[in-house]
């Protein structure tokens, strides 16, 4: 369809907009010839039932970061579906142009983690009760992580995130990357680079008080209040390079060939 044709459309009054959306002014995802979004630049207040997002790949520490936001800035923990809400969400959802014309996104983060434990943490999740609920797959059985690597991870998993494209997508569409392992090091230290980077001014107090109160070990045993209760079985010991004593040498064979772009180019390290 040329390009007036599809002006013509979407002029027309009611379904011409409701097949073609204007992208929303203040959209937290910037254009290719920007350095930054215009929604950065708007302070939450002016937001109607203003949203954080944080988005990032099953495993990355979404529910754990979505805490650490939503205290230290005295918000809710929302579902994204929740349109009517305001607080603080997270998605695993590739990216879509339906991000583009939501008003309510305010901010937005993506979550980076290494994708080796990424896949032994994935592993766990599976074989808890939780997994094996109707909302996500009763029916994913497997002993031995090399198997449920090559016959699950890589054949349901990456395909249904759009693993090799997710991240990037995001990130050039202008969310600032907050690493799980940073995080983890030095909690404070990435929170409040994150905060300076979304244009928010934070409480210390608040930021230390999150961080004491989401620590991996106190959710493990106790899980976590949100819109919906989280179960302790969602969270484990956390930490990172724990897939150097889990994972094969078959596995970790494949994913340097297989993602090894991936890999380098959010700064991770080949094994060798």
């Amino acid at each position: 369809m040329s390009l007036k044709l599809r002006t013509i459309i979407g002029n027309l009054p009611g379904v011409g907009r409701y097949l073609y959306p204007y992208k929303n002014n203040y959209s937290i995802f910037k254009d290719d010839s920007q350095f930054y979004s215009k929604g950065f630049t708007k302070p939450l207040s002016k937001f109607s039932r203003a949203k954080i997002i944080v988005v990032g790949l099953p495993k990355s520490g979404n529910v754990w970061l979505q805490n650490l936001i939503a205290e230290s800035l005295d918000m809710d923990k929302i579902n994204i579906k929740d349109k009517g809400k305001r607080g603080v969400a997270m998605t695993h959802t590739p990216f879509n142009r339906s991000y583009l014309y939501r008003k309510d996104f305010a901010r937005g983060v993506y979550l980076m983690r290494d994708i080796r434990d990424m896949v032994v943490s994935y592993y766990h999740y599976s074989k808890t009760e939780e997994y094996h609920r109707p909302y996500t797959d009763p029916f994913c059985h497997y002993e031995h992580i090399d198997d449920f690597y090559f016959e699950y991870f890589l054949n349901i998993i990456v395909p249904r995130y759009d693993w090799f494209n997710h991240a990037q997508t995001f990130i050039n569409k202008g969310l600032p990357v907050v690493k799980y392992e940073r995080l983890w090091d030095d909690p404070e230290k990435e929170l409040n680079l994150m905060f300076r980077k979304l244009g928010l001014s934070v409480d210390q107090e608040k930021i230390a008080a999150a961080i004491r109160e989401n620590e991996l070990k106190k959710l493990a045993k106790s899980g976590k209040e949100a819109d919906v209760s989280i179960p302790k079985s969602h969270f484990r010991k956390g930490g990172y390079g724990n897939y150097k004593e889990t994972l094969s040498e078959k596995v970790l064979a494949d994913i340097n060939i297989r993602f090894r772009d991936y890999i380098l180019a959010f700064g991770y390290e080949l094994d060798h």
